[in-house]
This record gives C-alpha cells, sequence and structure tokens, in this order.
C-alpha cells in the first residue's frame, strides 16, 4: 500500500467521479462491516475485536493486493492466497 493510502480515506471533490466513487467506497465498508458481524455472531470471527476494526483489517489488505497486483509485484491468481494467508496467520512466524 502506497504511503499515506487508507481504504476508507475521502477522495478530493477536484477528482472526476470522486464523490461517487467515495460514496460506493462508502457502501462497500457498510457491507463488510455487516457481514463480520454476523460471521462474528455465528461464531466463525473472533469476537474481542469490534467489527469495523476487523472490515477495515480485511479491506485494507485486499487494496494492498490489488495496488500489488497492478504495480506487478503479485499475480492476480495469487492474491485470494495472499489475502487469506495474511487473515488466517498473520504475519509472524
Amino acid at each position: 500500500m502506497s504511503p499515506g493510502s487508507s481504504a476508507m480515506r475521502p477522495a478530493s471533490s477536484q477528482v472526476l467521479g470522486a464523490d461517487q466513487a467515495s460514496d460506493r467506497a462508502s457502501m462497500v465498508f457498510r457491507r463488510t462491516v455487516s457481514f463480520v458481524e454476523r460471521a462474528q455472531k455465528a461464531g466463525l470471527l473472533r469476537t474481542d475485536m469490534p467489527a469495523p476494526w476487523l472490515a477495515s483489517t480485511f479491506c485494507s489488505i485486499a487494496e494492498t493486493a490489488w495496488e500489488l497486483t497492478l504495480e506487478g509485484h503479485m499475480g492476480a491468481r495469487q492474491a485470494p492466497d495472499f489475502i487469506q494467508g495474511i487473515l488466517r496467520q498473520g504475519v509472524l512466524t
């Protein structure tokens, strides 16, 4: 992820379509939070952290995979395994 980037940072109002992109990002984030809440209630995800924290983590990892793919550091077929590996095992050995 590039320095200072954020999955939920509002886009500049000077960028064409920024309002629509920001609205879409907010909708995706709300849906992700709702999904995490359902998964927590079903006992599939940890409950010691608020759903927005976990949703933000997922969105950030997905954005990083997308950027790495665009920059050629990762193949598109590697992205799902990257996301799943980080979410399931973390980064510590």
